[in-house]
């Protein structure tokens, strides 16, 4: 489907957070922001069209631990870059893929949440033709990931140990699919201590590491603009929990 204004010229796309609705059985996606045009008016959103489909299965055994699976499809407008390095909304993009998650407590220590999914991303429509069947920028055909987190009590009540591996698969940096970014694997640990108060109320430490191999890679490429993860670095929080 065609965008709300399409070919609107933009520079500075202006961040917004936005979150998909339904309306009428008919999905609106609200984007993470709003194009600035050249006349310095805000554009509205790309609009879109969603499908899901989805299963839950049930284990008596374990029944907090249980798998989902979904079927999804998003119709949606093309934004980019071009030659003219102006940032227009011009066509549509297909998404189409399948997501699988299982999570929940495996034991009485241990926390389990893993996720996969599988992407299949083209550009249908659009005023430049050699674009027609590129892969959109930024959009990896696959993810997946695996988090755990497992209780210490015998050192300390409300001590716990976690730790993640996220895969992100190769992403197009061009429009024409000439150059993909590589895959990555990022792992993350952490501690977190929740402290129950005589209110009733808790405390949640957490110190978490990220990119603990302190990997380089390209985390974002969308819209002709690469942006590199984070290097190896150290997170406090505390939270109270009313």
């Amino acid at each position: 489907m065609q965008s709300i204004h399409p070919g609107a010229r933009c520079r500075h796309p202006d961040p917004r957070g936005g979150l998909p609705v339904e309306q009428g059985g008919r999905g609106q996606y609200v984007p993470a922001h709003l194009a600035r045009g050249i006349d310095g008016r805000v554009r509205p959103g790309v609009a879109a069209r969603q499908g899901r489909g989805g299963a839950v299965w049930d284990n008596k055994n374990h029944s907090h631990f249980r798998p989902r699976g979904a079927l999804f499809q998003i119709d949606k407008g093309l934004e980019y870059t071009n030659a003219a390095k102006l940032y227009v909304q011009d066509g549509s993009e297909l998404h189409q893929g399948v997501e699988v998650t299982l999570g929940g407590p495996l034991t009485r220590k241990l926390r389990l949440l893993a996720g996969a999914a599988w992407l299949k991303a083209r550009v249908e429509e659009t005023a430049n033709l050699s674009l027609i069947g590129k892969r959109p920028q930024g959009v990896p055909p696959w993810q997946a990931k695996l988090f755990a987190d497992y209780a210490l009590a015998a050192l300390a009540p409300g001590l716990s140990l976690n730790g993640g591996i996220y895969y992100s698969g190769k992403k197009a940096v061009d429009l024409h699919n000439t150059w993909l970014a590589s895959g990555y694997v990022r792992l993350d640990a952490g501690l977190r201590y929740d402290q129950a108060l005589a209110s009733g109320q808790r405390l949640v430490y957490r110190l978490t590491v990220e990119n603990l191999a302190d990997k380089r890679y390209l985390a974002n490429t969308n819209g002709g603009a690469s942006t590199f993860g984070a290097p190896r670095s150290a997170k406090a929080s505390l939270a109270i929990d009313f």
